[in-house]
């Protein structure tokens, strides 16, 4: 999924990048610490080939309110979701 999230994050520089991943969506790196703090979500650290990556995720559910919060927040968002 980083990679994915990386390749979205170059086609869309200015752009919070949310990820469906089953019933979730995640948010990497930059895009999860400058989200944390709008959305109220503590950033969790994974380890990918080495490296820390930032990490929050919300339940699918709650994307409209959260979309509403990141917009409000000031921030653009763009959603990948494989299943639309």
């Amino acid at each position: 999924m980083i990679k994915l999230f990386d390749n979205l994050k170059n086609i869309y520089p200015d752009k919070i990048i949310l990820l469906r991943i089953d019933n979730y969506y995640e948010l990497y790196r930059e895009d999860a610490k400058r989200a944390s703090g709008i959305l109220h979500i503590n950033a969790l650290t994974r380890i990918v080939n080495d490296e820390d990556i930032s990490v929050i995720r919300f339940h699918m559910q709650d994307l409209g309110k959260n979309l509403e919060k990141l917009v409000r927040g000031g921030l653009k968002v763009a959603v990948y979701d494989e299943k639309l």
